[in-house]
């Protein structure tokens, strides 16, 4: 009944000492949900304070098109070459976090979600849940009439691709899921609140506070919901990145949030958890943490038991929410070896 990670490690200092590698078979941890994740794009120039990046990634360049369903449009482009995979969430945002080498050893559909959709209905009595996200997914696989791919998500969508591989684990060969959240729940915020105030830097949270300090409120009312929303989450750059001055702004040109879906997505009064007494998830699951994750802490995977038959947890020192792209070297070598094993 160990944990993933050593107590004394944790209790001592989270932010220092080496990486943190667990692979299970029968044992394990996993979610349920919170935190804002998705976002836009900012229109307007970007928060002083922050860095702009020199994204090394091309433009998006593959093929494209787009999957209707009774409740969105799900759109999608394709890119790389190698072997099959899906990386469910934003499209845009996430085909420009992973590198050069990973598109060289797969071709993956970059697919939207249902809250990228500006038009996408709203229902109260049919919110946008993780069950919903997940026969989303179902369906656009069958129009894509992809089986046995590589399914990649990350952070809440990692949590979704972990329920896809639980509810439909015939269709997906391996399972990513990058900065997932473990649960949705009080708790969840509880702790990361406490991971802040406990380990991050006083610099760190002097960046944190400088970079919120300049969202005043006259300038969030003159920005549509979803550009306010993004304003925000670009502003928490100290949450979210290992160097917390960067500026993820450019991730995030051309993309839309509906943010009434986001807010279904992530009410706390609804949570999604894998259970002892849930169906064993039988394929292989690559979870990838960031050690300067400050919104989704890699010590709230710890002592979480699920029913994983073949886990491994790798936490990259290299990075926060983003480990794909701030430790892309790594995060490349560590992904290859893990499906190659």
């Amino acid at each position: 009944n160990e944990s993933f990670f050593s107590a004394p490690q944790l209790k001592r200092d989270p932010l220092g000492g080496a990486h943190a590698t667990t692979s299970t078979k029968p044992e394990a941890t996993v979610p349920r949900i919170l935190l804002p994740l998705l976002a836009v794009a900012l229109m307007g120039p970007a928060l002083p304070c922050l860095r702009s990046p020199a994204l090394a990634q091309t433009p998006l360049s593959g093929d494209s098109g787009r999957i209707v369903l009774s409740t969105a449009t799900l759109r999608y482009v394709v890119e790389g070459r190698g072997r099959p995979c899906i990386v469910y969430g934003v499209r845009l945002l996430h085909a420009r976090t992973f590198s050069q080498r990973f598109k060289s050893e797969f071709r993956c559909v970059y697919l939207d979600n249902r809250a990228s959709d500006p038009d996408a209905i709203v229902r109260p009595e049919a919110p946008y849940t993780i069950e919903a996200s997940v026969e989303d997914l179902e369906a656009a696989r069958q129009r894509l009439q992809m089986d046995r791919f590589v399914l990649i998500g990350h952070s809440v969508f990692g949590l979704a691709v972990l329920a896809y591989a639980r509810r439909y684990p015939n269709h997906v060969a391996q399972v990513v899921a990058i900065g997932a959240l473990p649960e949705v729940s009080p708790s969840f915020n509880q702790r990361t609140d406490e991971f802040w105030n406990m380990y991050a830097s006083t610099g760190r949270k002097a960046a944190d506070e400088k970079n919120r300090a300049s969202l005043t409120r006259d300038s969030l009312a003159k920005l549509t919901p979803s550009d306010a929303f993004i304003a925000r989450y670009v502003a928490g750059a100290a949450h979210y990145w290992k160097d917390s001055t960067y500026d993820a702004s450019p991730l995030w040109k051309g993309v839309f949030v509906n943010v009434p879906l986001v807010a279904q997505q992530f009410d706390t009064s609804r949570t999604f958890s894998f259970a002892a007494d849930t169906a064993a998830v039988s394929v292989p699951v690559f979870v990838a943490l960031g050690r300067y994750d400050f919104v989704v802490p890699y010590t709230t995977w710890e002592g979480f038991r699920g029913p994983f038959r073949d886990l491994t947890v790798r936490v990259f020192d290299g990075a926060g929410h983003y480990p794909q792209l701030e430790a892309a070297a790594e995060f490349d070598q560590q992904l290859l070896a893990w499906l190659r094993r």
